[in-house]
């Protein structure tokens, strides 16, 4: 993963109707998803992506979180990333 990139996408579409568009512009750019959106869990078992990382609750302390993603990040190599659907509460 890159950490020195990054873009951010706000829930502006419905039910899910841009997640694929944006699943794709973030493949072609080569980033992983950081998302809560159960959506992109499911597409990204049948799309091709270059990572996604999820979460579902959201009341992690910020400094778990960052923590958690810098564990991620340490862990996978960007090509271990590719295709791959990663939770942030394994790694907190």
């Amino acid at each position: 993963m890159r950490t020195d990139d990054a873009g951010a996408v706000t829930e502006s579409n419905e039910a899910g109707q841009e997640d694929q568009t944006d699943l794709v512009a973030s493949e072609t750019r080569g980033l992983v998803v950081l998302t809560n959106d159960d959506d992109f869990g499911r597409l990204g078992r049948k799309e091709p992506h270059a990572g996604i990382v999820c979460y579902s609750p959201q009341d992690h302390e910020p400094g778990d979180f960052a923590k958690a993603i810098k564990r991620i990040d340490h862990y996978f190599e960007p090509a271990a990333m590719h295709g791959h659907i990663e939770w942030i509460e394994n790694w907190l």
